[in-house]
Formats: C-alpha cells, structure tokens, sequence
C-alpha cells in the first residue's frame, strides 16, 4: 500500500508551500508443511518406501511487515527585482521513519495430514521474531542569485539528524556553493559569438553527509546466548557487537571547476570538468584480534578516500548535402587514493639473540581483506598477490654452486635443468613452497615456484605477497555514439569502454588447471596446457612451452596460490549498439493516415574488443551471466 496526501499552496505573489505526507506499507505471510508421498517403483510395481506418518510431519508459519512513514514541507520563493536582478529561495523539512518487524514458528507432528495449523502440531520446532527501526530529519535551504543571467551564485545547507548515531553526534551539517559565470554575455566577447557561444565557466564546493552504519551500532546490543550452569542448559544475554557510541556522519567534499560551450555556431558542443573529491570518517568494521572476544568489532570512523580526476565531453553535429551527421564521445579519468585507514605499512628485518635475521611486518595491524586489500596509500581494494619466481636460465654460479638467479625465467619448471636447478636449491637448504618437494603429487614438471620478494631464502611464503598497483576499478572510462542520415536512412551506433583496470580470476574449470568431477576443462585450459612424458622426451604430445601449468587432479596446492599470473588485464571496447533505420517517404504514409512510419533493425552488444580471456570484463572477474547480444526488428508508426 502506498498513498500520499499534498498540498500546494500560493501564499503570496511568488511565495508557494508544498507539503505531503506519505505512507508506505508492505506485508508477507507465508505457511509451508510436509506433504507426505509414497515412492514407488513402477517398474515392478513395488512400494520402495511409505508415506511419513503424521507425527513426523512439520509445518511452519512466518508474518513480516515494514511501514514508512514521510513528511515533506518546502516553502519556496521567488522574485525578480528590476531587469537585471532574480532572486529565489527555499527552506523544507523531512522526515522520515522505517519500522520492520517479522515472526515465525515451527512445529513438528501434526494429528492429522490434512490439518497444517500450528495448534494441530505437538512438538515446537522453533520460534523467533525481531524488530528493527529507523528515522531521519533533515532541514534545509537553497538561495540563488542572477545578475543580468550572466553571473549565477547559489548556497546550499542541509542539517541532517539520524537515528544511527547518538544523541551528541546525531546532527551533521553539510553546506555547499556553486557560482556560475556565462563569459558569452559578457561585451568583449560578442565579436567572437559567431564561433564561440554558451561559453560558462562554474565552480562548486559542497559537503554531503553518509549515515551507512547499522540501526544501533552506537549501543551495545545483546542476544540470546546459550550456556552451561551447573552442567544443566542455560539460556541467558550476551553481547553480540561492542558498541561505539562515538560514531558520527561521514563526510564527503567535493571541489569542481568546469566550462561549457559550444564553438562554430554550435555545430561543436564541450563540456571540460576537473573535481576533487575527498571522503573522510568513513563508517567500516575493521576485523580485531580474536582475544577481543567472540563480540562483533565495533563500527568506527575509521578512513578517508580521495578520488580526483577530469571528465571530457566533445560532440559536433553537420551535414554535406542530404547528408545530416553528428558525433559525441566522453571521456573520464579517475585517481583514487585510501589516505587514512589503520597507519603506515612497515617491514624490516631484526636480529634474535641467536644472531639469525628475522623478517616482520604490520600488514595485518594496518591492512584489511584478502586478495583485494585496504591500505593507507594504496588504491581502494588493490591486489595483494605473490609472484612468479623469474631467473636468467644461467642455473650455477662460476664456482659451480647453485645460482639462486639462474632458475626457470617465467617461474615454471620446464626441462630436466630446471628440476636439476629445483633439486640443488632445495639441497642448499632454500624452500620452495607450498610444496618444498620434489616429487609428482607436490612439485614437479610444470609447476610454478613463486618469487622470494623478502630475501629469507623461502620462496612464496605469506611474507612473499607484494601490492601490485592495480585494481578491479577502471582508471579510464569512454564513450562514442554517432548517428547519420541521408534520404530517410538512418544509422545509429553507441561505443562504451574502460581501460586501467586488471580482473584476478582463477576460477576452478575456467582457467584453472584442476581435472575433477563436477569441472569442466575449458579450451583454454585444454589447448594450452603443460605436458611432458619425462620417459619420453620425444612424445609429439609433449607440449613443454605452454602457458598454463599442468593438469592435477581434485587439488592444486603449488599452483593455486593467488600469484600474478591470474591477474588480467581487463581493458575493453564494446559495441554496445548499433542501429539502421529507414524512414517511408511522406508521400506513402499520407495515404494510409500515418503521420511517420520507421523501419528499424537493431543489435546490442554485438562484440567486444578485450584481451580478457573470462566471460564478459564489462561484468567485473566473476562467472555471472554476461549481457546478452540481442537483435531486433520492428516499426514505429505515429498517427
């Protein structure tokens, strides 16, 4: 149920009161129970197992409702004093509240089949229910100022309040200005009109707030928690998330300087953007030591992330003859920085009272996630991986002692002077793990061995993993579309693409190199994978340059690390639509009573351009589905 009672009100000359309440309600009630059903063979006609008796039959019900409720009163005003001089303004308020709550029950042994209340069942199952709650308010204002339309000056403020956040920290207020500057209007530009029209140049400041934490993670919440007293079940309280009752808005500023136009007598439009935007008191749960306890770590605001770049918009519109054309292509870039998270990443080596050098770092004091990371400094998810060992292919040193330099150059052991390499590195007393054997189920012929990036003589340890500089986000993001006509023919295609971003994928039957049952073994894998009959080096199967390692069985301990070499470059260019049309003459559609009538074949994402050898880089590193290619044909006709 949704409805909205309004009012609009003229108070006086230029001055107008809009107010409205509306509300909002949804409910779902849901009842399921066991249906009993005899299984049969009906081969041989023979009963394989009985229908369940009543009393092992359940039924559950569950009810759950949400509500909201809104509020909106906005009091606008606007004038013009003289020719030169608009003036408007505005205050409101809002309000807002969300209420939801739920129940359900089970319960197990019904008296009869046909009967599924809950009253007809004997033994309780289960029972729960919980209520959640929410509500905003927020005021706010906007003044405006033009002179002539030719200098604009605007001021903004919201002073919001929400429920999230205790009472000291509830209220945040967040302002913002823009100014706007229309240089064509100006006198010592009108001699350059015909070339340069429209021309504005803007600027803006503007904070805005985030209340993205949950509904009371400024209190200390309790659940129930089962336990043992006097060795007999007990059911108490515990607390279930360490509150913080000094959470407050975050807060996001953003700077922007931009120009407009249009050159040529508008047949080139430009649109130029510059913008700094700096998000600080970011809500995040950081993971906290197990010692803390079993309680949820508390919610804080604990970052700030800085995002800068440009936005470019060209378009030009013509025509030769009967030949009308217009193009328009935009272009963004994007930087991205975490500037303040849990401190500073550290590594450095020390020495023991044994004289040996021991290796530390703070990565799990500073730093949060797995593959993808959060670190002060980096960019926002960077990928944290190993990587693969790479040597000059020399193996020994002058004196005849195992060159640590000298192995394999891609980190894949390949030939018989690899594994002899392998096996002296191993016999001087360095590692190469997971595995650190030489043998066929641990590391073997086309195997990687990962890189020893800390110096500690073990190579692809944890300590061994590196930020990589790169990340699922694009840094470059365009676009093109471009439409043409002549004689009623039209054509019409949209372009998209980012660039600047990499995928890690390393998804089992895709592009690893796992054989086991329920795993398909992609082309990918199955045309390029390594091979080599070690009793026989002259198989013509053998295939010891490929790309991908060997095939394993279920598992694949020394392949599977996270490493470099699942991280692709996810650039790509779509077609994303593409049009021909044709228009029937005025001539023919005037006879039938048509206005307009328009034939039209139509294709979207007809293909892509990509190195990325997943499904689909426009869809992100996951097995998803990917967008379709879709072709249509129709006619449009207006009366």
């Amino acid at each position: 149920m949704n409805t909205t009672l309004y009012a609009n009100l003229d108070l006086v000359k230029g001055l107008k009161l809009e107010s409205r309440f509306n509300y909002q309600a949804r409910f779902g009630e849901n009842n399921s129970h066991s249906i009993p059903n005899e299984r049969w063979n009906f081969a041989t006609n023979e009963l394989k197992s009985p229908a369940a008796q009543p009393g092992q039959l359940s039924t559950n019900y569950s009810f759950d409702k949400n509500y909201t409720l809104t509020v909106d009163n906005v009091l606008r005003y606007n004038t013009t004093i003289g020719p030169n001089h608009e003036i408007g303004a505005l205050v409101g308020y809002n309000q807002n509240y969300y209420n939801y709550y739920d129940f359900n029950a089970s319960k197990l042994g019904l008296i009869d089949a046909d009967i599924t209340t809950l009253g007809s069942a004997t033994t309780m199952s289960s029972i729960g229910g919980q209520e959640y709650d929410r509500s905003m308010r927020s005021w706010f204002g906007r003044a405006n100022y033009a002179f002539k339309q030719r200098y604009l000056l605007e001021a903004v403020v919201r002073y919001d309040g929400s429920s999230r956040f205790a009472s000291a920290t509830r209220w945040g207020f967040f302002p913002a200005f823009s100014a706007g500057w229309r240089i064509s209007e100006e006198n010592f530009i009108k001699g350059l009109n015909d070339y340069i029209g429209n021309l504005k140049l803007r600027a803006s400041w503007g904070q805005t707030g985030n209340n993205a934490s949950g509904e009371y993670d400024y209190q200390a919440t309790y659940s129930k928690q089962n336990y043992s007293f006097n060795n007999v079940a007990a059911t108490g309280l515990a607390q279930n998330k360490i509150a913080n009752k000094d959470l407050k808005w975050e807060t996001t500023t953003v700077t922007n300087i931009g120009l407009d136009g249009t050159l040529f007598k508008g047949a080139m439009n430009f649109e130029l953007d510059w913008y700094n935007k700096k998000t600080t008191d970011i809500l995040f749960t950081p993971p906290i030591p197990i010692t803390a306890g079993t309680a949820s770590a508390p919610t804080r605001n604990i970052a700030a992330v800085l995002n800068q770049g440009i936005e470019v918009t060209l378009g030009y519109q013509g025509s030769a003859g009967n030949v009308k054309y217009s193009a328009s292509g935009n272009f963004a870039y994007n930087y991205n920085r975490v500037t303040k998270y849990k401190g500073q990443f550290q590594e450095s080596y020390s020495t023991d009272t044994q004289g040996n050098m021991i290796y530390s770092t703070n990565l799990g004091s500073v730093s949060s996630g797995g593959t993808e990371r959060i670190l002060e400094g980096h960019k926002i998810n960077e990928y944290y991986l190993y990587s693969l060992y790479k040597g000059d292919g020399s193996y020994k040193n002058a004196d005849g002692s195992v060159n640590i330099n000298g192995g394999p150059k891609d980190g894949m052991i390949r030939t018989p002077a690899d594994m002899d390499w392998a096996n002296a590195m191993l016999s001087a007393g360095y590692k190469f793990l997971p595995g650190n054997t030489i043998s066929k189920s641990r590391i073997y012929y086309g195997d990687f061995i990962y890189a020893d990036n800390n110096g500690d003589g073990s190579y692809g340890n944890t300590f061994d993993k590196q930020f990589t500089g790169a990340s699922s986000t694009p840094k470059y993001n365009f676009g093109l579309q471009a439409s043409a006509s002549w004689k009623g023919i039209d054509i019409f295609m949209l372009w998209s693409g980012s660039a600047g971003m990499k995928y890690y994928w390393n998804a089992i039957g895709y592009n690893n190199s796992i054989v086991s049952l329920g795993n398909a073994v992609s082309t990918l894998i199955a045309n390029d994978h390594y091979y080599y009959n070690e009793a026989n080096p002259n198989d013509p199967s053998n295939n010891i340059t490929a790309t991908n390692p060997r095939l394993k069985n279920t598992s694949d301990a020394q392949n599977g690390l996270d490493s470099r070499f699942y991280l692709y470059n996810a650039s790509y260019v779509k077609l994303k639509n593409l049009q021909l049309g044709y228009t029937l003459p005025e001539k023919l559609t005037k006879k039938a009573a048509i206005s307009r009538a328009r034939l039209y074949l139509s294709g979207e994402n007809l293909f892509t351009i990509t190195n990325y050898p997943g499904l689909d880089p426009e869809i992100g590193a996951g097995v998803n589905y990917p967008t379709m290619r879709q072709y249509s044909l129709g006619l449009n006709i207006t009366f």
